[in-house]
């Protein structure tokens, strides 16, 4: 998709959708990558950042949702990752894990639609951040990743912090952990607790 198709469908009223990196992380840190807003600035190169991001009417919008379906194949591939510097995918594993992805249990989804971005940028980093800041601002958060902030930091304390007492739900979460070999399960609860770190960083005094 080129700089000068996106600018073409935006004059004509159209709405285009576009990923903020190559794809989700696999940790759940989620960060703009400042490469995709360049590639919007390709067709008018000469037009003010600032004026050229208004005029694109970017609106950051955050999918959140409650269970990743291949949270197992993630932990277990950024474990391997951490431990030996590569990871070997069987053939077919791609293609079967983006089956998994789209179809799989998600529990709650909610969409957050944020506000256009239209504010003064000294460059695309700063435009990048902003998107970024609202993204945090319209991360919803589950039981799952208050458990997981607790299970790997007993002691963490937080206002926006919310502890998970109920024995059922606890006995849930404990069941889809057990589903990971035991040494993958600290990288599988990272999966979890880094959205809801990111937004207790964010909202930190």
């Amino acid at each position: 998709m080129s700089s000068a198709f996106i600018q073409a469908r935006i004059e004509a009223g159209d709405s285009v959708w576009l990923a903020q990196s190559e794809g989700r992380a696999k940790n759940a840190i989620d960060e703009t990558d400042a490469s995709v807003l360049k590639m919007l600035q390709l067709s008018d190169r000469k037009r003010p950042l600032s004026e050229k991001i208004r005029a694109l009417n970017i609106v950051p919008l955050c999918l959140s949702y409650e269970f990743d379906p291949l949270d197992v194949e993630k932990a277990r591939e950024l474990k391997a990752i951490d431990a030996t510097g590569s990871y070997q995918k069987s053939p077919g594993e791609d293609l079967k894990n983006m089956a998994l992805g789209l179809s799989g249990y998600k529990g709650r989804v909610h969409l957050n639609v944020g506000q256009p971005l239209d504010g003064d940028y000294e460059d695309l980093s700063a435009v990048a951040a902003a998107v970024d800041r609202q993204i945090l601002a319209g991360t919803q958060l589950f039981p799952i990743n208050h458990w997981a902030v607790s299970a790997l930091k007993p002691d963490f304390s937080h206002p926006a912090h919310e502890p998970v007492a109920d024995a059922h739900k606890i006995a849930q979460f404990e069941q889809r952990l057990n589903r990971c070999e035991v040494a993958d399960r600290p990288v599988w609860l990272s999966i979890y607790a880094n959205p809801a770190l990111r937004v207790f960083n964010r909202s930190s005094p």
